[in-house]
């Protein structure tokens, strides 16, 4: 009984090393109970030894979970403890089944964490990697008049990523307002404190007006197209059309004479990519933008 469990380790405190008989010893011997989890021998000296060591239950912790630093980055991070005999090993595994290379170049999602002691017994847990929120910007853009004040952008309010936050416009500006603005199209980036980049693009319209003839029909065709565009712009006037990229920069300039067209332009300069084209006629009257395709 309890008494004389306590005796005997008594009488160990006394003579160390003295084996406690615990029971006897057909029992360990008829379930192959003879050794600890670590193969120490559980009788000694002819008696069941209850100080034969016992492996310390194995269990794994997550001690902290890291984000990435920008959204799409494959840089979260997680710090695991397992407690038990060690050697530990680790594991790290995607809810698509696939190992990952290390616990420190993580996706947002969720994953097991699997280790493994010294005598290969595992224990596992789920852990979640957060989400990245991406940067947001919310503008508002005033309209270029053809007679009277230029386009401005402000912009509002940042929202996501970590401020604070840097800017860099197309036109080389390096903060949140932009003034004095042609009709057309302005790229900004927009740098967090952990170096996530996001660009935005916005367009400055023209104002209706008395010099506002955007509503005439005008074409460019085909579209998409590659080495060349044809123009059909119906005013009876000298136009001249400009060719803007995606970060708002000026790629080329045509001047189209006269009649209607269809005129012939040469797109040879530009690279392949997405286009803005601008028409403007002597009088400086603006006609609607048009998005041009080139490949």
């Amino acid at each position: 009984d309890s008494i004389k469990v306590l005796k005997g380790l008594e009488a160990v405190r006394k003579r160390p090393g003295m084996p406690i008989d615990a029971g006897l010893d057909s029992i360990i011997q008829a379930f192959n109970l003879t050794t600890d989890l670590l193969g120490t021998p559980r009788i000694q000296d002819e008696a069941v030894d209850l100080g034969a060591f016992e492996q310390p239950k194995l269990g794994l912790a997550t001690l902290e979970v890291l984000p990435p630093e920008c959204p799409g980055e494959a840089n979260g991070e997680v710090v695991l403890m397992a407690s038990g005999i060690a050697p530990f090993s680790y594991q790290v595994i995607d809810t698509a089944g696939q190992l990952t290379a290390s616990n420190n170049q993580l996706l947002s999602g969720t994953y097991v964490a699997i280790v493994t002691d010294s005598s290969l017994c595992q224990d596992s847990l789920f852990f979640e990697v957060p989400v990245i929120d991406s940067i947001n910007a919310f503008a508002t853009i005033e309209p270029a008049a053809a007679d009277g004040p230029l386009g401005s952008i402000t912009l509002d309010s940042l929202t996501g990523g970590t401020p604070p936050y840097t800017y860099e416009w197309s036109n080389g500006h390096t903060g949140p307002f932009l003034s004095s603005l042609e009709p057309g199209f302005y790229s900004l980036s927009v740098t967090d404190a952990n170096g996530c980049i996001v660009s935005f693009s916005f367009e400055v319209e023209l104002a209706s007006g008395l010099n506002d003839i955007s509503a005439q029909r005008w074409r460019l065709f085909p579209n998409p197209t590659a080495q060349k565009v044809y123009a059909e712009l119906p005013v009876g006037e000298d136009v001249l059309l400009r060719f803007f990229d995606g970060t708002g920069r000026l790629a080329l300039s045509q001047k189209m004479t006269g009649d209607s067209g269809p005129y012939t332009i040469n797109l040879e300069p530009l690279t392949p990519g997405t286009y803005w084209v601008q028409a403007i006629t002597q009088k400086g009257e603006r006609m609607s933008i048009k998005k041009l395709m080139v490949y």
